[in-house]
């Protein structure tokens, strides 16, 4: 290719390059302005104040959005899949709540849930500003630094220590099934009241359920150079057993959770270490998560009798959605949304003498204290439960008889719980900076540092820190990953790589 040549090519790529950066501006406007002229017209509840600071939310994390689906950001950048989780959780959500008119139960209202949803979209804009400036000021996807850490696997050390994982945590759970009277018995102590029938067992399934990944981690390793095993039919037999094996060491025991996260972390470690993911496939698998999200809320609710009843539809279904809440608008806003839940404590905040007393972040003290035995510690802090429960239903020293609530209530519900209403907007700081971090590491890592194999983990933790709670993060990030990543940490050299500006090249989105 001669210099002319070159220098065309490299004008094409700068012109549509600009032309992506226009239009990742550009269609956000598109998609808010169209979106919102069709609601008023559709139905006059949509022709409020709120649609303003939400439209502006909007706009924020739509740009990520549309980045990531005109291949601007790589597939699994933090940034990307965030955009696309915020624009539901800040942007849609809120909007559902009213073409639904679902809202969280067993609390009394506000008497316009629109004003408050929207007095909480404006504290969630300013968090986003916040966000977008700490995440992106100064931040380059140009050049590595001079001086990078990397850890270098030892390859035969570490397929040694994951058989070996593998061995122990496989022996852990036929134990489990085992004490449980086999898999029928074990499904039936979760339906008897899994809090009861599996209380003290939090150690051993930390170990026995990290079976799973550690599987999937010994067959990326050692089929990583195979053509073989890079066709979609083997990727999408490998994730099928993959998916059984969740649902067999954990997911039947009514921990959705473990099941969703860990394919997340499945699919990274397939993009990363044997073949890139397309969008195509990822919406697919979109598809199948929110819909395996739904179903497993039957079987959450009701067991094997909540699955028959799926099965049977009509009134046995409908029966069982009013008595538990678990229609298709439960699995959008509740589980993969808290527009309600923010609202509500905005409310119930700006309520003249509610006589609420914050917990200053003892909440968080007491997410980890968590990992401190109760017998050896009785009186640890508590967690987000208490003062969840006393802003939604007051004080429980008044109301000895009320039971702790166990809503979730994300990034800015929390923070509201232990510091007040200006808090929601302060906590996207550490938030942001943690997502900063992750997109440095994915542009310093190189793609055979064996600390890939852990990035999908740590980047379903940014999902995490935005609708979970800081118990919620503890139990995860110890439960989940404590085991493969000591594992890891024994199986790799750390050694420090100097580039030189010869070696420093351009890394692509």
């Amino acid at each position: 290719m001669t210099n002319l040549q070159q220098l065309h090519l490299r004008a094409r790529t700068d012109r549509h390059e600009a032309n992506m950066r226009v239009l990742s501006y550009v269609l956000p406007f598109y998609i808010v302005a169209v979106l919102f002229t069709w609601l008023v017209f559709k139905d006059a509840r949509y022709l409020h104040w709120f649609l303003v600071p939400i439209g502006l939310s909007g706009l924020i994390v739509l740009i990520d959005a549309v980045n990531w689906m005109t291949g601007r950001y790589d597939l699994f950048d933090p940034a990307g899949i965030l955009g696309l989780f915020m624009a539901h959780f800040f942007f849609s959500a809120p909007l559902m709540h009213i073409t639904y008119d679902y809202w969280m139960r067993y609390v009394i209202p506000p008497s316009d849930w629109r004003d408050w949803l929207g007095w909480m979209a404006w504290l969630n804009f300013l968090g986003l500003v916040i966000y977008r400036v700490i995440r992106d000021f100064g931040f380059s996807t140009k050049s590595k630094p001079k001086m990078t850490m990397k850890w270098k696997i030892n390859r035969k050390r570490l397929l040694l220590l994951l058989a070996a994982g593998l061995a122990v945590t496989g022996a852990l759970q036929m134990l489990v099934y085992a004490q449980s009277g086999g898999i029928v018995g074990y499904i039936t102590a979760f339906e008897e009241g899994s809090a009861e029938n599996f209380k003290g067992m939090g150690f051993v399934f930390m170990i026995s359920e990290s079976f799973p990944i550690l599987f999937l981690m010994f067959w990326v390793i050692i089929t990583q150079n195979k053509k073989w095993a890079k066709s979609w039919v083997m990727i999408i037999a490998i994730l099928a057993v993959y998916f059984i094996l969740k649902l067999l060491f954990g997911g039947l025991r009514g921990s959705r959770s473990n099941t969703i996260w860990g394919l997340f972390w499945a699919a990274g470690l397939i993009h990363l270490w044997v073949r890139p993911m397309t969008k195509q496939f990822i919406a697919v698998a979109m598809v199948f998560l929110i819909s395996f999200m739904y179903i497993y809320g039957f079987y959450k609710a009701g067991g094997t009798e909540g699955i028959q009843a799926l099965m049977q539809g009509g009134s046995a279904k409908e029966e069982l959605q009013s008595s538990h809440n678990r229609g298709i608008e439960t699995t959008l806003l509740a589980d993969l949304g808290r527009s309600d839940v923010q609202a509500f404590l905005l409310y119930r905040l700006n309520i003249p003498d509610n006589g609420f007393k914050y917990a200053w972040g003892r909440t968080y003290i007491g997410s980890v204290t968590l990992l401190i035995p109760a017998s050896l510690w009785p009186g640890r802090p508590e967690t987000k439960l208490k003062e969840g429960t006393e802003l939604q239903y007051g004080s429980l020293e008044d109301s000895p008889g009320q039971k702790y609530s166990s809503r979730i209530y994300g990034l800015t519900g929390e923070a509201m719980l232990n510091f007040g209403i200006f808090a929601a907007p302060a906590a996207f700081i550490i938030f942001a900076v943690y997502v900063r971090r992750l997109r440095v590491w994915m542009l310093t890592w190189d793609k055979d540092d064996s600390r890939m194999l852990i990035l999908p983990f740590l980047i379903n933790l940014s999902l995490l820190m935005l609708g979970s709670d800081g118990d919620n993060i503890v139990f995860v990030l110890i439960k989940n990953g404590a085991v493969p990543f000591m594992i890891l940490f024994l199986a790799s050299k750390k050694e420090m790589v100097f580039h030189n500006a010869l070696e420093q090249k351009e890394i692509a989105r």
